[in-house]
């Protein structure tokens, strides 16, 4: 049997469960209008962060581009590269898109509960841990799916932990 499709199942099964942390925490209470606004203007600064940090990265990840073309002539490995970067990215924008939802959410159910603050803290951190290595486990499979080439999962991982420094 060939384990990239097993790697690539669990990838699958595990952004599944990211999608239902994210819907289950969607649907609690958000609390106080008071509360409301304020997470509104978290989720705005959370999304100006964001767009920096894509801009920031995608400088970076196009000026290492140069010398590991250079060096590896292997588009392969570029597009490993670019592949590991982008997948890190979606990681950070689904937790960090994620996580301002469950703060808030977190707080209000603080007031009556402290298990289901915990639960909701919980989840919403687990969304960023499943997120990451579901991505991972879809991105490395897919590279050795593709280019039968184990040895590009090297690029594939220096730049999602680049991306992932950021």
């Amino acid at each position: 049997m060939d384990l990239t499709w097993l790697a690539l199942a669990v990838g699958a099964f595990a952004m599944l469960v990211v999608g239902y942390l994210a819907w289950s925490i969607g649907k609690e209470p958000v609390g106080t209008p008071q509360m409301d606004e304020i997470a509104n203007y978290i989720q705005e600064g959370a999304n100006a962060f964001i767009k920096r940090q894509y801009r920031t990265i995608a400088i970076f990840v196009a000026l290492t581009l140069i010398p590991l073309a250079l060096f590896f002539k292997d588009v392969r490995v570029v597009i490993a590269f670019i592949f590991g970067a982008s997948l890190s990215l979606l990681a950070a924008y689904i937790g960090l898109h994620v996580a301002v939802k469950a703060n808030v959410r977190t707080a209000n159910a603080a007031r009556t509960s402290s298990a289901k603050a915990f639960t909701l803290a919980f989840r919403g951190g687990a969304v960023m841990g499943l997120s990451v290595v579901g991505l991972s486990l879809i991105g490395v499979s897919t590279l050795i799916w593709l280019f039968r080439d184990p040895s590009l999962i090297v690029g594939f991982g220096f730049s999602a932990s680049l991306a992932a420094l950021f």
